[in-house]
């Protein structure tokens, strides 16, 4: 696993702010992606789901596809929690390279924390 960003994360859990991972897995397309892809990631959607219920981190809250990224956007407390809960699985999914995970630590501007999930670790 490799951290990006010349940055390090000061910021972490604001109380009572809503926290987020949205993962984007590459496609092998600039487009969408092919019917074999979308059928393994809505299964790793399920997995992440239900580790998510299981482990009481978060929510799955749907996914977006398109631009050579499948996004799925899941939420919580507290992103490194959410982290937790779900990287075992993501770093064990057979992602693309260009694939990568985002911790983002509040609302929409708020500090945020990369990760390759690719086996080509490239910035």
């Amino acid at each position: 696993m490799k951290l990006l960003g010349p940055w390090p994360v000061i910021k972490r859990s604001e109380p009572g702010k809503e926290q987020a991972i949205i993962v984007s897995m590459r496609l092998s397309n600039d487009a969408f992606g092919n019917e074999a892809e979308a059928r393994h990631l809505t299964r790793l959607e399920e997995q992440l789901e239900e580790q998510l219920k299981e482990a009481g981190s978060g929510e799955w809250d749907g996914h977006e596809t398109g631009g050579g990224y499948h996004k799925i956007f899941l939420y919580g407390p507290c992103a490194d929690r959410l982290a937790d809960s779900v990287l075992p699985i993501l770093l064990a999914y057979d992602a693309l390279p260009g694939s990568y995970m985002v911790k983002r630590f509040g609302e929409v501007g708020a500090e945020e924390q990369y990760i390759w999930l690719g086996s080509d670790q490239r910035a």
